[in-house]
């Protein structure tokens, strides 16, 4: 009887080794997995933040933006780094702005007209493909505003109205104040969404030093100039 409650007991032992074991490994494969994936994430989210920089800069005339103002810190998403160049409070001011375009401020948006919906139809091209390949790693409120994003564009560029913005000498005031304001909004909050992801924000002077320490790691026996 006792032999058998002995070998009960190393069986259960060995068992309890053996689960013990197992939840290791699966751990240490999951944080493994996740370590890999994260850099695409932080490319992914890159990605976007360059779109709607790119909607926001072809949409908005240069006179509209105070250059004086402009925030020459960076955000800093893993090993990249991307200019702020406005914050969320300049951000929304254009929103305010562009909805409430004047008979001026709508001549000069049509004086880029063409610039605009080639921005857009590249833009919309690289949103699909951001979405096909790496959507899934994403959070679902950024990928529901790239979803918003790509609709507003397209109902711009794909709508039964297409000819009214591809042939027509202008966007008429209603278009500016709809379907522009769509997608600008859309890349606004897109991007002040994103940025909510970044590791910290760095000064030029951290971002000079970054850079050095990098290069410090990948030439060691180099000295940067």
């Amino acid at each position: 009887m006792e032999r058998l409650i002995d070998l009960l007991l190393n069986l259960f032992a060995e068992a309890l080794g053996i689960l013990a074991t197992v939840f290791l490994v699966d751990k240490l494969l999951k944080r493994r997995e996740q370590t890999r994936w994260q850099y695409v994430k932080q490319i992914t989210l890159v990605r976007l933040f360059d779109i709607t920089t790119k909607i926001i800069l072809s949409v908005i005339p240069r006179s509209w933006i105070d250059f004086s103002k402009t925030n020459i810190d960076s955000y800093k998403f893993g090993t990249q780094y991307r200019p702020i160049l406005m914050d969320e409070k300049q951000l929304l001011q254009l929103c305010d702005v562009l909805g409430k375009s004047t008979e001026a401020q709508i001549v000069e948006i049509n004086e880029h007209k063409n610039e605009i919906l080639n921005v857009l139809r590249g833009c919309e091209t690289t949103l699909s493909n951001v979405i096909g390949q790496a959507g899934f790693l994403v959070e679902p409120d950024i990928m529901e505003l790239t979803l918003t994003l790509q609709n507003s564009i397209q109902d711009i560029l794909h709508a039964d109205i297409t000819d009214v913005y591809s042939n027509a000498s202008e966007f008429t005031p209603k278009l500016i104040s709809i379907n522009l304001f769509r997608v600008f909004v859309a890349s606004v909050f897109l991007r002040l969404t994103i940025v909510k992801r970044k590791d910290k924000i760095v000064t030029p002077e951290e971002f000079s030093q970054d850079l050095k320490s990098t290069f410090k790691e990948l030439y060691p026996e180099e000295k940067p100039k």
